[in-house]
């Protein structure tokens, strides 16, 4: 069991289900960054087995994008990073596909950053916004 000090961030729940993921990518609030697009929904609307606390993540990065498997694991890694860093402000039961517009070098951690807070902030500004039914 691995043990977690206050104020470290947790490890990131993955989405891991192609089912889980097509789910999210086609009922999820769409939300656009200059890097990235994202689609977030709560959830439990996803499958109720994802009973855990904690935001889950998957990431697209299309061959398409780049054809260099290195270019398109770097980001990968750099996106789960800032997610792991960042996921606290998000309500705890969202599930998020974090999708990549293009893949080049020269993008910072730092700009997908900031582009993924841009991301997390305009979904919270849309879900508290929504009339309670």
């Amino acid at each position: 069991m691995i043990h977690h000090t206050e104020g470290e961030a947790q490890p990131t729940l993955r989405l891991r289900k192609d089912e889980q993921i097509r789910c999210v990518l086609d009922h999820g609030l769409l939300f656009r960054g200059k890097h990235l697009l994202a689609r977030l929904i709560p959830s439990e609307k996803v499958s109720p087995l994802l009973n855990e606390k904690g935001p889950f993540l998957a990431v697209v990065i299309s061959r398409k994008k780049s054809k260099r498997a290195v270019a398109r694991n770097r980001m990968r890694r750099q996106l789960r990073e800032a997610f792991r860093k960042k996921h606290g402000i998000l309500p705890e039961q969202t599930a998020c596909v974090l999708i990549a517009r293009h893949v080049d070098k020269k993008i910072s951690y730092q700009e997908l950053e900031q582009d993924l807070l841009e991301i997390i902030f305009n979904y919270r500004e849309k879900s508290e916004s929504k009339p309670a039914i």
